[in-house]
């Protein structure tokens, strides 16, 4: 069984590389992308991933206020934040708000994996 993914950035070329990266390994989906904060929720009903990978700077709906929704709604989700935030307010503010990791845009991609 392979582990599900949601994407969640308003970058069409991150989402497209994000995913083909992950499923590069056998043992990853992705099954579902979004642009923004809001379709991003509104899928999340849908596609019940098992890991959430969202943007934290996105129009409309942020990332932190999606991370904040999809926690209440999903106890149990996993919460990864990729984002070219480095500063470290905003990596504790991602982990308060509920995220279970916080990964840089500029990350390699095998320390993505």
């Amino acid at each position: 069984m392979s582990v599900k993914v949601m994407l969640v950035d308003d970058h069409p070329i991150v989402r497209h590389g994000l995913r083909n990266l992950l499923e590069s390994d056998p043992g990853i989906k992705v099954v579902a992308e979004a642009e923004d904060g809001i379709s991003g929720l509104e899928q999340l009903d849908v596609a019940k991933p098992d890991l959430l990978v969202v943007d934290l700077m996105m129009p409309g709906l942020n990332g932190l206020d999606v991370i904040k929704r999809a926690r209440k709604k999903y106890p149990r989700l996993l919460i990864i934040v990729l984002s070219m935030q480095s500063a470290d307010s905003y990596v504790v503010e991602a982990l308060r708000a509920g995220a279970n990791g916080f990964v840089l845009k500029d990350t390699a991609p095998g320390e993505i994996m």
